[in-house]
């Protein structure tokens, strides 16, 4: 945890050196403005207060357009996007100056710089990348080759060329003797370890580097390391990930079980509970919905549905344990 609110410090004072230290490139001729109250309006470019048309008339513009029009909130109607051909700073100190009673501080545009992207040969290809935006969140942050990420899941194949760099061991680290090699990743129960930590942080080619054969994928992490284990007795290895290897997060996708007793419970929470206080971040699959997912039924039990199906008696989806978010809530 403290990790994460030092990243979220760094990142807030990163932002605002940003605001207040670097000058930022906006757009000419366009800004936005928000109006304080519904008693203002805008109709072919003149609006009902001639103050604001007093002002309007010094800096040429050319068009005023809601800038919301399928907005439900009344308030987000009040938005009005201006464009214009005469000098920005003064139109818009004008405006702060004297009609700040009328309206909010406009808004400038900054002009968008191309998000990073890596130049791996399937990054187009690999849509939930795309989906969860993950070129935005690159801007922000690539991961560290000091943050370490636990995967307990199936065996892994060491000599993939999105992994072979980004294992920090081609063990188990709780069970040494445990070799992982091409034969058990290829097995067809146990290919599921190998991409789930090539989205993590399989290696990702920058753009403009050369690729290495056969790296073909990109990640999320791409910049973090890798901790493989097998997953059985999954809160063991998690608790020795996050007290004897240091893990930062502990990533755990499979269905485990639908219900547990209360003394397994009690035993998970104390387990789990530590390694949370520990600092270590636990990300875990919400499951596979009809898929095999774990569900509560018309009668309040919780029961895993076999095969894809509703199972008629559904309710609403639950968790799968052991890491779940009803034994602590700090589980992601």
């Amino acid at each position: 945890m403290r990790k994460i609110i030092f990243l979220c410090q760094s990142i807030l004072c990163f932002w605002l050196l940003n605001v207040a230290g670097y000058a930022q490139e906006y757009e000419t001729g366009v800004f936005r403005i928000w109006l304080i109250n519904d008693e203002i309006r805008f109709n072919d470019n003149q609006s009902t207060n001639n103050e604001l048309n007093i002002i309007m008339a010094k800096y040429g513009v050319t068009s005023i357009e809601q800038s919301f029009p399928w907005a439900n909130k009344p308030e987000n109607r009040r938005f009005y996007t201006i464009r214009f051909t005469g000098d920005d700073n003064a139109f818009i100190n004008e405006l702060r100056a004297e009609a700040n009673h009328l309206i909010y501080p406009p808004y400038r545009f900054v002009i968008s710089t191309p998000l990073y992207e890596p130049s791996d040969v399937l990054f187009d290809s690999i849509w939930h990348l795309k989906k969860i935006q993950a070129d935005s969140a690159w801007e922000i942050e690539r991961g560290n080759k000091d943050t370490k990420i636990a995967i307990i899941d199936t065996y892994y194949d060491p000599d993939h060329p999105d992994l072979s760099s980004q294992l920090l061991y081609n063990y188990d680290p709780c069970e040494p003797d445990t070799v992982y090699d091409a034969h058990y990743a290829m097995s067809a129960l146990l290919w599921h370890g190998t991409t789930v930590a090539g989205f993590a942080a399989g290696q990702t080619t920058n753009s403009g580097e050369q690729q290495p054969e056969g790296a073909d994928y990109a990640a999320i992490g791409f910049n973090n390391k890798i901790i493989p284990f097998v997953k059985n007795d999954v809160l063991g290895k998690a608790l020795f990930a996050s007290t004897r290897m240091h893990a930062d997060v502990i990533s755990y996708s499979a269905i485990g079980t639908c219900s547990m007793s209360d003394s397994a419970i009690l035993q998970a929470q104390s387990i789990i509970e530590e390694i949370l206080d520990n600092g270590t971040v636990i990300v875990a699959g919400a499951g596979n919905g009809f898929c095999n997912g774990c569900y509560k039924n018309t009668s309040g039990e919780i029961e895993m549905i076999g095969g894809c199906q509703d199972p008629g008696d559904f309710v609403e989806f639950t968790t799968p344990y052991p890491f779940s978010p009803l034994i602590d809530s700090r589980i992601i």
